[in-house]
């Protein structure tokens, strides 16, 4: 498991991991999950390990996707996880067209990256009605950036590396 930093992966620690859950609470149990720029794989794997229903993990990265395949073989949970080789655009499309929604949402890009406001259109349309997203990010101007934020921003709680 990628659990400590590399080149391709920023994995939440243990004790971030247990802050982000005792937030998100019983909501976990039964829920359906979306990780996006899923890195360790850990907060999904997490998830499941708290009663989440399911988890679909997405990231553009063979090498992650490669760890994140054998990781879910060994702890026999490949029927619970779904895991997508693919840019972020392109597989919440995929999920919108076959309808798949979700109650939890992780997002965790590379620092360098901002969300702009056709990637928030997009997740609005995969997102169950009582969402929660754990988006983590170094940029102040965030919430001005998703520009949907009256029907997002009360269910998205922010961690900040600054």
């Amino acid at each position: 498991m990628l659990e400590n930093k590399t080149k391709y992966v920023r994995p939440f620690s243990t004790k971030l991991r247990q802050g982000v859950f005792s937030v998100i609470g019983k909501k976990i149990i039964g829920s359906s999950v979306l990780d996006l720029f899923a890195g360790s794989g850990m907060c999904g794997i997490d998830a499941l390990s708290r009663g989440a229903r399911s988890d679909c993990m997405v990231d553009n990265n063979y090498e992650v996707i490669k760890n994140l395949y054998s990781e879910a073989r060994k702890r026999d949970i490949t029927n619970y996880i779904k895991i997508y080789y693919n840019n972020i655009s392109r597989a919440m499309q995929k999920l919108h067209s076959v309808k798949k929604y979700y109650d939890i949402i992780f997002i965790d890009p590379p620092y360098n990256i901002r969300l702009q406001r056709d990637f928030w259109v997009s997740l609005k349309k995969i997102l169950c009605s009582d969402f929660i997203i754990i988006y983590r990010t170094n940029h102040l101007d965030t919430l001005s950036n998703i520009n949907c934020k009256n029907s997002l921003s009360k269910n998205i709680f922010f961690i900040s590396n600054i």
